[in-house]
């Protein structure tokens, strides 16, 4: 005589990693899968928007970083507005600057 056990009287895991298994049953018949092989598709997902409105985000910003580091060099090739030794040094000022934020931008998007 089979032992049968209900589902609801199975222990409950905190978290499921690699390795363990998903019970699937399918027209072909009852099969299982590793957890670390479980491919959930975007369009699946209940979070999807979520996902997607950061992905606009995130190409948002990425337009806005490098509209900022173009306009930083145009400001650094433009000499035409020093016309003596304190507009010079005015100038190497907002050079540095400018050169510190494109360094330091950088930076973080090495990170």
């Amino acid at each position: 005589m089979a032992n049968n056990t209900s589902i609801s009287n199975l222990n409950e895991v905190e978290e499921v990693n690699s390795g363990d298994f998903f019970i699937i049953d399918t027209p072909s018949g009852t099969q299982k899968i590793d957890f670390g092989n479980v491919l959930i598709p975007l369009d699946n997902a209940t979070f999807n928007t979520t996902i997607s409105a950061h992905a606009d985000d995130i190409a948002q910003n990425k337009t806005e970083l490098k509209t900022l580091k173009k306009i930083s060099y145009q400001i650094m090739k433009d000499k035409e507005w020093v016309n003596d030794s304190h507009s010079f040094y005015e100038y190497i000022g907002v050079c540095n600057g400018l050169q510190e934020l494109l360094r330091q931008l950088k930076t973080k998007s090495d990170d």
